[in-house]
């Protein structure tokens, strides 16, 4: 019964040992819920996996934001699934937002803005939880300049920013080649960066 499993993989994130710390007897079991048909078993695996700060669910949780296509992927599922990552605020994330931020859909580009920005929100108020470090910092360069060249002129210009707000001065050639781009908003992006960079 797919509720039953849905239920127990919700339910192994939960348990904790002695000393309050999840069980790591449970992680070899979510990981194989991962690989069920079921989308909310998955989701309640990665779920569950994420609270634990296991890799596994972080790349779950990934998968499940972008299967858009897949009519069993709903809507609330791909929010509970970015708010998770926001959660967990691990670097290697800032990937899966940037590429989130073009989204069809105005809650993920907002989540995806506010976790790059260092904002937590509560939805469905959108009240400011709590506001952190922004996730982007010098070790996000790498994944910056590459988004830069991305197709989509969103996630350009707001890598672009993003790098100028770092403070990197590695990237000047990268930034002084957006600046010629044909594009206006990148162009204006790119003279932003390079005037906070001191060029």
């Amino acid at each position: 019964n797919k509720d039953v499993r849905a239920s127990a993989a919700d339910s192994l994130g939960k348990m904790k040992s002695a000393d309050g710390k999840p069980l790591q007897d449970t992680v070899k079991p979510l990981i194989e819920a991962l690989k069920d048909q079921d989308k909310l078993v998955k989701l309640n695996a990665a779920l569950s996996l994420g609270i634990m700060g296991n890799s596994a669910g972080v790349n779950a949780l990934t998968d499940i934001i972008f299967e858009v296509a897949d009519k069993n992927v709903t809507k609330p599922m791909r929010f509970e699934a970015a708010q998770m990552l926001q959660k967990l605020r691990d670097k290697k994330s800032v990937r899966t937002f940037l590429r989130i931020l073009p989204d069809m859909d105005a809650e993920m580009r907002e989540i995806a803005r506010d976790t790059l920005n260092g904002k937590t929100t509560f939805k469905p108020t959108g009240e400011v939880l709590r506001t952190d470090p922004p996730l982007i910092d010098k070790d996000s360069v790498p994944v910056l300049k590459e988004a830069m060249g991305w197709s989509n002129n969103v996630v350009r210009v707001f890598a672009i920013k993003a790098i100028g707000k770092v403070g990197d001065s590695s990237v000047m050639p990268d930034l002084r080649k957006a600046y010629r781009d044909e594009d206006v908003k990148i162009r204006v992006a790119a003279a932003e960066s390079l005037a906070r960079l001191g060029d």
